[in-house]
């Protein structure tokens, strides 16, 4: 292979050859990125971060790979040799589902999981009418149990998502996990932040587990009865990056005419997306121990603010199936922020529902509605 490769590459002209030598490049990084969802970020941070950018190495092959064919030359093989050992990868990315079968009420329930950014509590849309369009999206789509991360209860007229999904969805049972609670002037908890999961079931036992390392992230849970059996509905929310707006801006930017600046400024945005890593892996050993743990059958509905090319990812996948691989379709992405990081890879799936191998799933939907900075997702669970 290595004399072919060597003589193919002398009989090319000067841009061709430096077009196998980046192909080569990238052909070498997708394959490190493989590596990602079976190396600890805490053995090194570095596969984390070739992971992450696994569909980019996959799209570039893939334009290489047009390239040399359209081009007649028989090293496209090397681009496409690369793609095809990475199915596993490709799969967790991208599905193509045809036929969904019919549910039968009585055996299947309706979940979905929705990061509501506070119900836009602060107007980042720069819509108004967020809020209602949110509550109006639940209403509509009617799901037995939604699972909300980053939830705002607020309270009075203004703000009183609780009420309306109680009063007007008719969800008659609610399990909330506060982890802020900003004080009015008179001394009451009016401003309620957290988590929380909305049934229209009874649960018959519920809890939460608060991660050590960051209290704002948490697993909350109820436990419901379906089809005659107890079923564990999970509610988590994994650390997050920590970055703003202004930073992703600022990554690989040049509005800062102050280079000095801007390059320690990058330095402390990558140390900080490397401490995402490593809170993320800890948090992940305490939500592994918690499903090891739970005696029931279970769907764990999740912000892993990770992509299904990662560590995160693949130690959940290891106990529970993917809802979005058994019925899903396209890429996905439900992360829909802006910033450089989606405008330059677009396929970000950070939302899951997870359920356990003894279930099944069908019809896996992500929601085209952007009321947030995520999309919501759905699916049937069927017993």
């Amino acid at each position: 292979m290595r004399d072919y490769l060597s003589a193919t590459f002398q009989k090319l002209n000067a841009f061709n050859k430096l077009m196998l030598l980046l192909n080569m490049v990238f052909v070498l990084a997708l394959l490190i990125s493989y590596s990602a969802p079976f190396i600890s970020p805490k053995t090194s941070v570095f596969f984390a971060y070739m992971g992450l950018a696994y569909p980019i190495f996959a799209g570039v092959n893939l334009i290489f790979c047009i390239y040399w064919v359209l081009w007649r030359k028989h090293v496209f093989l090397y681009s496409a040799a690369a793609i095809m050992l990475g199915l596993l990868s490709f799969s967790r990315t991208f599905q193509f589902t045809i036929f969904q079968p019919s549910s039968d009420q009585d055996q299947s329930l309706r979940v979905m999981s929705f990061n509501v950014r506070l119900f836009d509590l602060y107007n980042w849309t720069g819509n108004l009418k967020s809020k209602d369009q949110i509550q109006e999206f639940i209403k509509n789509e009617d799901v037995d149990v939604v699972c909300f991360q980053e939830y705002y209860r607020g309270v009075g007229v203004h703000f009183s998502v609780r009420e309306f999904l109680e009063n007007e969805v008719g969800y008659g049972y609610c399990f909330e996990h506060i982890t802020t609670s900003a004080r009015e002037k008179n001394g009451i908890d009016n401003n309620l932040f957290g988590s929380a999961i909305f049934s229209k079931y009874p649960f018959i036992d519920s809890g939460y587990v608060v991660f050590e390392n960051d209290e704002n992230n948490h697993i909350s849970w109820i436990d419901i009865v379906k089809a005659n059996d107890t079923v564990r509905i999970i509610n988590a929310h994994i650390g997050s990056m920590r970055l703003q707006n202004a930073d992703y801006q600022l990554i690989g930017g040049n509005d800062n005419k102050i280079w000095s600046y801007q390059k320690q400024a990058e330095q402390d945005i990558f140390t900080r997306m490397t401490r995402g890593f490593y809170r993320r892996t800890e948090q992940l050993e305490v939500l592994k121990v918690f499903i090891d743990q739970t005696p029931h059958r279970m769907v764990l509905c999740v912000d892993l603010n990770d992509t299904p090319n990662s560590f995160a990812y693949n130690q959940v996948v290891k106990d529970l199936n993917d809802a979005f691989m058994i019925s899903g379709s396209g890429i996905g992405s439900t992360y829909v922020g802006e910033n450089i990081f989606n405008r330059i890879m677009p396929i970000n799936r950070i939302d899951y529902i997870f359920h356990s191998k003894g279930i099944d799933s069908r019809n896996f939907t992500t929601h085209k509605e952007k009321l947030s900075d995520h999309k919501a997702i759905s699916c049937e669970i069927w017993f």
